[in-house]
């Protein structure tokens, strides 16, 4: 809900009044920052209806949940040189994990040998970045112009996009090979293939980082581009 806007929040704090007369369960998710509309309903439901509301923190994951959870999502053992920096600089938090290791086999820190992984480069080489946006804005980079241009256009477009918008704005010639690309490295997910192909962000965030590495003047630009294709 943290990137939810104000009628949808109101549209959600009036269906709060259901819970008292009908059997409605409402799940609300939301990151905790007080500076957000969406902390304001969460204070609202627990001062409304706080018999019956339940809330459930997530909390960082601690240190050695963080390294099981490197080791499982790299489905091979890992150096543990990698899988204790991966935890230093995790903070507790799944996505910088997942992220990590994607940025580490892209840039050939690690690599597959004998059934698991091992450095490709000297220890004292070994660097992750300390922020989950900062390795998604390395991978971002990464990318090549066509791919780069189309995730772009559907981060101005929105967390969901489909096909018919993208082919208005981009060239349809390139566009299915760079959303290939973006699905094999797993930063847009396929939503549905008929009428036409629907698509999202694996992650808000990822569409937060690639809408935060164009200029002014590139958003300027491609909200123009989008609005003239929506006319």
């Amino acid at each position: 809900l943290h990137w939810a806007d104000e009628f949808t929040l109101q549209a959600i704090e009036r269906l709060l009044e259901l819970t008292e007369s009908e059997p409605l369960g409402i799940v609300l998710l939301y990151r905790s920052e007080r500076d957000v509309s969406s902390w304001g309903l969460g204070e609202h439901v627990r001062q409304r209806y706080p018999h019956r509301y339940v809330e459930i923190e997530l909390r960082p994951l601690p240190g050695e949940a963080t390294q099981v959870l490197a080791q499982a999502l790299a489905d091979a053992p890992l150096p543990p040189a990698v899988a204790d920096l991966i935890a230093q600089r995790a903070g507790g938090n799944p996505l910088f994990v997942t992220e990590a290791l994607r940025d580490l086999v892209e840039r050939g820190v690690i690599r597959r040998r004998n059934g698991g992984w091992e450095l490709a480069v000297a220890p004292d080489q070994l660097e992750v970045p300390a922020l989950v946006q900062g390795i998604l804005q390395a991978r971002l980079d990464r990318l090549d112009p066509a791919a780069r241009e189309t995730i772009a256009v559907a981060a101005v477009i929105g967390r969901r996009f489909g096909m018919p918008l993208l082919e208005r704005v981009l060239d349809p010639a390139t566009l299915p090979a760079a959303l290939s690309e973006l699905q094999r490295l797993e930063l847009i997910v396929e939503e549905r293939r008929r009428p036409h192909p629907e698509y999202r962000f694996r992650h808000g965030l990822v569409q937060e980082a690639a809408y935060a590495n164009l200029t002014e003047a590139d958003r300027q630009a491609l909200h123009g581009r989008v609005g003239a294709a929506l006319e």
